[in-house]
């Protein structure tokens, strides 16, 4: 992917394999509205980058690295009603 090889020299790639970025557009401008979402593989490796990276200087500005999701990490289907049946 074209997006992933000019935007991973990123040190957040260190952490681990990504799996999906979403490197969002202002409609109006066209440009970059300054933030990306990036989604690794696995939750050890997004943890680590999150702890790791949290406040790091990346070409002269301090990064703001954390979850983008409050609830946490998104369980599948079945285990999601499975627990909504159960709490009950």
């Amino acid at each position: 992917m074209r997006l992933k090889s000019l935007l991973l020299p990123l040190p957040l790639q260190e952490y681990g394999d990504i799996k999906n970025v979403h490197l969002n557009l202002d409609r109006r401008t066209g440009l970059v509205k300054g933030y990306c979402l990036i989604e690794y593989e696995r939750y050890k490796e997004a943890q680590q980058a999150i702890e790791k990276m949290n406040g790091a200087d990346f070409h002269g500005k301090k990064l703001a690295v954390s979850w983008a999701f409050s609830k946490g990490p998104v369980l599948g289907r079945a285990a999601t009603r499975r627990r909504t049946a159960a709490s009950r």
